[in-house]
């Protein structure tokens, strides 16, 4: 008897451990999926035109980290195996940008207002949006496909999708960029700088990560014009 007693103990265990296992997938899923006007995602990069890369793939960048809330955000890459880092801070009631750049301990600076802003993004190639009702999910979030077209400085027509969520509610989260259109958080996305092709998938979201200090700079920065920032990343 008592061995038939340990015996049923132990399987009330495990369907015991079974069921908390799956709970916690459950609410894990549940705080990927709702809906956050705050947080981090961590997208991975891909580079869909190799040869476009002059440097060891070793080198380039695989990751960045995006905060976000109702009135900033900020990017973080890093590349060369750490040796040149770059943060990207936005601010949406100033409607200005800072680029950062840590190159071998060494930190300097951008500040773009709006007309330096709009005049980098009508430089950028035409870009059409055709927006779809197709669907899929990235990092949990249902998301929406929208066909994009655009040329490159040969002409040539170039076709490629992004997908963007409603779920993560920041307005007007895309002033500043290309794709200031999509009224939503991008989840996939291409970009292209200095002369090679990124894209971007979200990999994962929390609603962590996103408080003020995380969009402040630590430090003393040196202030440099454009064009020499540009002349740093082009070395890369």
């Amino acid at each position: 008897m008592a061995l038939k007693f340990k015996f049923i103990f132990k399987i009330a265990n495990r369907v015991a451990a079974f069921f908390i296992l799956v709970l916690c997938l459950s609410s894990c899923k549940n705080l990927t999926t709702k809906e956050i006007k705050s947080g981090t995602i961590e997208f991975d990069i891909d580079y869909p035109n190799p040869s476009e890369i002059t440097m060891s793939m070793d080198l380039m960048p695989k990751t960045v980290t995006y905060r976000f809330n109702e009135s900033n955000t900020c990017s973080e890459i890093s590349a060369g195996m750490g040796a040149l880092k770059t943060i990207v801070l936005t601010d949406f009631d100033k409607k200005t940008i800072t680029q950062t750049l840590n190159l071998l301990g060494k930190k300097y600076k951008v500040d773009f207002d709006k007309t330096d802003i709009d005049s980098i993004n009508d430089a950028e190639p035409a870009l059409k949006l055709e927006h779809t009702t197709e669907t899929k999910k990235i990092a949990g979030y249902d998301c929406f496909k929208v066909k994009c077209s655009t040329k490159d400085s040969t002409g040539t027509l170039i076709n490629y999708e992004i997908f963007y969520t409603k779920t993560i509610k920041a307005p007007n989260i895309n002033w500043f960029n290309i794709y200031k259109e999509i009224d939503g958080m991008l989840m996939q996305y291409r970009v292209k700088r200095y002369g090679i092709t990124m894209n971007f998938t979200a990999k994962t979201v929390t609603q962590d990560g996103a408080d003020d200090a995380a969009f402040k700079l630590e430090g003393e920065y040196k202030d440099i014009p454009a064009a020499e920032m540009d002349s740093y990343f082009k070395m890369y």
